[in-house]
């Protein structure tokens, strides 16, 4: 099963896979962006201390998620897209302007980084 979250934009914020075995399942998206670290094809234990990789959060806006089934390959939709309003909790500190700006500056950050960190990773 293949979640695909995008902005009020059309522009794709998250791909999320869910579990597919029989019975009811939840998969649950963090209202954040994929990390911008490179991808690693060696498996190994994650030291105890080590923080998984987090991208910037989502700004306050407009959302929408499909779901969709991938068979060998191929992508088939399963229902219609859902649309939902993330908002804040009123807990943050920034105004609703330089949210916009924050994230931005964080997506070009991680575009920045992502080729950095592959070469020091070699």
């Amino acid at each position: 099963m293949l979640l695909t979250v995008t902005d009020s934009e059309g522009n794709v914020v998250r791909r999320l896979g869910g579990p597919v075995s029989a019975g009811f399942h939840r998969v649950a998206w963090d209202l954040r962006y994929p990390p911008s670290d490179p991808t690693d094809l060696k498996t190994s234990e994650p030291l105890p201390w080590s923080q998984p990789a987090m991208g910037p959060l989502a700004a306050p806006g407009t959302y929408t998620v499909t779901l969709a089934k991938r068979v060998d390959g191929k992508v088939t939709p399963v229902s219609a897209p859902q649309t939902f309003a993330a908002q804040t909790l009123g807990l943050a500190g920034l105004p609703e302007l330089d949210r916009a700006g924050l994230l931005a500056f964080q997506q070009q950050v991680a575009r920045l980084q992502r080729p950095c960190w592959g070469r020091s990773r070699r």
